[in-house]
């Protein structure tokens, strides 16, 4: 399968399973106008940078979990060096390091909890390392 048909699925996926676009459309959204919107709105994104919002959804490079960093190396956005890129180090994701996977900053320190992983090791999880 080609690395876009790959990324094109995963999408599908996800989405259906994050939004509730598809069958389970009717549990997420309060209206179907906030169905719609959220749909057309998610169509403005290309496909690389909506599975990034998918695998890394606050956006501090770090997998939601192991399968999501998997994806991500899969769909060529682990390099874990920038903006819509997934930090690829064994060990290091929202679920094992107990973070918040929809809160940047779960210490709330003003740096990212990806920052704290990359520089020096430091705990994402307490404010004053």
């Amino acid at each position: 399968m080609s690395k876009q048909r790959r990324i094109k699925k995963l999408v599908e996926q996800r989405l259906n399973a994050t939004t509730g676009t598809g069958a389970a459309a009717a549990k997420a959204f309060a209206t179907l106008d906030d169905q719609k919107t959220e749909e057309a709105r998610l169509k403005t994104l290309s496909d690389a940078a909506l599975l990034a919002v998918l695998l890394d959804p606050d956006a501090d490079n770090l997998a939601t979990d192991v399968q999501s960093q998997k994806e991500a190396a899969k769909a060529g956005i682990a390099t874990g060096g920038g903006a819509g890129e997934i930090l690829q180090t064994a060990g290091k994701t929202e679920s094992e390091l107990g973070t918040d996977a929809l809160d940047a900053d779960t210490d709330n320190d003003t740096d990212e909890d990806g920052v704290e992983v990359i520089a020096g090791g430091r705990d994402p999880l307490v404010d004053d390392d």
